[in-house]
């Protein structure tokens, strides 16, 4: 064969390179003269390919972009290894000055079952956005114009200061500290139980987001296991021999979960039942018995073994029999069935077919490798190492099937034991055992078993159902609760003064003495003539019986008081006297905050509105307070007002002298109870009703609820046009519908 090639190879004409070659023959730089001779080309058939060698000149030689432009990203993912463990290397034994400061970037212009026109566009914008050159004008249409893009999207500088992922030493607290990434803290009881402690959240611990199902993040079936394996190893049993799932753990997009994983005593035959459960970090502050949101999520019993680790015999890796499966494909039909795994999770690199078995590689992230070590076994490498599972249960689904959708979930770890810690790569023999459970044995690069698992029990589950099991803990309500100011005790030593007419009586149950001035210009004036600045100037607005005034009235009365009120506001914070003062706007049934309080008063309502505005802007600087018509209430702001701008309130309504503060409550709405019917006589406002939410609420009560009358309330705009489709999609006769601008 060489012969043959060699009388073709001298029959073409060849040419210098105009730009660099690196030789697959040598690993280095070719010389120009070197590709032009026949002989070098022979060589190359027959010699080995030397590309770790070629991939350690690149390095080298500065090159920090690398185009596979073959069928697939094979020659990428042996790159992306081969570099990885290059830099590992050049930063543990030499200090080569040549190396990038930044770490390679790979792309592929073909991926096998992905669009060729966008998978190349791709792998060329991702050159071109690292700072490489790239030519797109063949990609654009004659005459095709160019437009400048906004800088302030892509051009950010970020000033908060990093979050660090470590926690204090919680030895000073009196805790044992576990050295666990997940779980830091652990105590044990005086009769021998123990409680490992720890936070988790997508912050502190960003790589568990790349474990997304069905548009969840549930922390793994796999970290839990983890957290099994960590206490057993604390309590002396070096065996998980159930761990049974119960309820999902999901980790919200923002906020932390508090996990805590109970260990009993050993029961006679020295087995250790354990408990994991969580709760929502923000409620670790609630009173006790306040809140019930701990959750369990799994239970399992922890056994001692003195049976040796069993050895593997020694056979090729893999078989030769073994039949190749596709990973990207598996990838894929992965992810029209919602599991979104992100590159933490991507850890399957190759798996065979094996007779029933199937066999895997999986490889911890380049990321993750560097805390593996604080690992039993990293829970995205076990996590990578189950994902070969959907091809022996649903390898023959076509992608047009219209079964529900489904997600295959961990449900039980059986008989589970560690024989070796910090892995970043496994070799993975999964065997079937049932309809549903699969044994797994888990050997490192030379077949040294490092895992075994008896029996993985797995759970199929709509996605739907999946969605279902995570109570919707981001939904809240206003909820005004008593809360005690120090009412009892003495009013501190300090000045107050009434501006405006004091329709509320509030003058003669202030300290002494109260100072009354017709507006806020003869208070300045009084100040300006040597009045020392007030502690507390209270300004009241009692509002007005909206059930017995006229109707018609109440708008005009309303504007009037805001206009007053913003006037009134901008005297305020212009004035640099009262920097130390706080302003206290008082009314009376303006807010409904306890269940027998009567609707609003609809004069005074707004004001709080337009004031919290003000509060958000010029915190420490004004009180909202509310009164009823009890006298009791009014006797007990000489000693509720100061404790209230000592504690930091800003809102308060006094109620029969009870003092109460707004607070944020989680709503568990129940599901089954029966929705509210709307009156069809009835008018429903929208706010906001001519934009696009607005108008798809609309047509939703008109159509769903029989909806007859709706009023839209919009900021000025317009919205006429819009009303006017709103009422055409809605359909059906004697509906009304009319838009408000303000």
């Amino acid at each position: 064969m060489l012969d043959d090639f060699r009388e073709v190879a001298r029959t073409l004409t060849y040419h210098a390179p105009h730009i660099p070659v690196i030789s697959n023959v040598t690993g280095e730089v070719a010389d120009p003269d070197q590709l032009r001779d026949p002989e070098y080309w022979v060589r190359h058939v027959r010699e080995p390919v030397r590309f770790h060698d070629g991939l350690r000149t690149l390095r080298a030689e500065g090159v920090v972009r690398y185009l596979e432009l073959g069928p697939d990203a094979v020659l990428t993912t042996m790159a992306e290894d081969a570099l990885a463990a290059t830099g590992a290397t050049a930063e543990t034994a030499t200090a080569d000055a040549t190396a990038p400061e930044t770490a390679p970037v790979f792309a592929t212009a073909l991926r096998h079952g992905r669009d060729e026109p966008r998978t190349l566009l791709s792998a060329l914008a991702r050159m071109h956005i690292d700072g490489g050159t790239a030519d797109f004008s063949a990609a654009l249409p004659d005459g095709a114009g160019q437009v400048d893009l906004p800088t302030y999207r892509f051009q950010r500088e970020r000033y908060w200061r990093p979050v660090p992922n470590g926690t204090a030493d919680v030895r000073a607290a009196g805790l044992g500290a576990t050295g666990h990434p997940l779980l830091q803290a652990v105590v044990e009881t005086p009769d021998g139980e123990l409680l490992l402690t720890g936070r988790l959240s997508l912050n502190t611990h960003p790589w568990l987001a790349d474990h997304t199902i069905a548009g969840s993040v549930p922390l793994p079936g796999t970290a839990l296991l983890e957290l099994a394996l960590l206490a057993g190893a604390r309590a002396g049993c070096d065996v998980v021999d159930d761990l049974t799932l119960e309820t999902p753990l999901l980790l919200p997009a923002s906020g932390a979960v508090r996990i805590q994983l109970a260990v009993a005593a050993p029961d006679d035959a020295g087995r250790r039942a354990l408990t994991l459960s969580s709760r929502p970090a923000d409620q670790d502050d609630e009173a006790p018995g306040t809140v019930d949101t701990w959750r369990r999520h799994a239970v399992g019993l922890l056994a001692a073994s003195v049976a040796p680790a069993p050895a593997a015999p020694p056979a090729p890796w893999p078989p030769a029999d073994a039949v190749p499966v596709d990973v990207a494909d598996l990838y894929r039909r992965l992810t029209e069935q919602g599991y979104a795994y992100g590159p933490s999770f991507r850890g399957l690199h190759a798996a065979w077919r094996h007779g029933e078995d199937l066999l895997a590689e999986v490889r911890l992230a380049a990321e993750q490798r560097g805390d593996a070590e604080g690992f039993g076994l990293h829970p995205a490498l076990l996590d990578s190492a189950l994902h070969p599972v959907e091809e022996l249960f649903n390898a023959d689904r076509a992608s047009t099937d219209h079964t529900p959708d489904t997600v295959r979930l961990p449900f039980s770890f059986s008989g589970v034991r560690l024989f070796a810690t910090g892995a970043t790569r496994l070799r993975v023999r999964i065997t079937p055992t049932g309809p549903d459970t699969v044994t797994l044995t888990l050997t490192d690069d030379h077949g040294a078993v490092a895992a075994t698992i008896e029996a993985l029990g797995l759970r199929e589950i709509s996605a739907d159902r999946w969605r279902s099991t995570h109570s919707n803990d981001s939904l809240y309500r206003l909820d005004w609760q008593p809360h005690p100011l120090l009412a009892d005790q003495p009013a501190p030593a300090e000045s107050w003064a009434i501006v405006g007419p004091d329709l509320l009586v509030l003058g003669d149950d202030g300290p002494e003495p109260v100072s009354a001035y017709p507006g806020l210009a003869a208070l300045q004036a009084a100040i300006g003539a040597g009045l020392p600045v007030p502690s507390l100037v209270i300004m009241p607005y009692p509002g007005h019986d909206s059930v017995a005034s006229d109707l018609d009235d109440i708008p005009v009365r309303v504007r009037e008081t805001a206009h007053h009120m913003l006037d009134a506001l901008r005297t305020w914070l212009a004035d640099e006297r009262f920097g130390t003062a706080r302003l206290v706007i008082a009314t009376r049934g303006a807010i409904a905050a306890a269940p027998e309080d009567p609707p609003a008063d609809l004069t005074t309502a707004p004001l709080w509105g337009l004031v919290r505005a003000a509060q958000a802007e010029h915190p420490e600087r004004i009180l909202l307070l509310d009164l009823d018509d009890d006298t009791s209430s009014r006797h007990a702001l000489r000693t509720v007002l100061p404790a209230a701008v000592a504690a930091g309130e800003t809102e308060l309504a006094v109620r029969a002298g009870a003092v109460r503060v707004p607070r944020l409550v989680r709503v568990r709405p129940d599901h089954e109870a029966p929705l509210p019917a709307l009156d069809p006589d009835g008018t429903v406002l929208i706010t906001g009703g001519t934009g696009a939410l607005g108008r798809l609420v609309a047509r939703h009560l008109a159509t769903a609820h029989g909806a007859r009358h709706v009023l839209l309330v919009s900021p000025a705009g317009p919205g006429r046009a819009r009303h006017r489709r709103v009422h055409r999609r809605t359909g059906r006769p004697g509906h009304r519908c009319a838009d408000r601008r303000l």
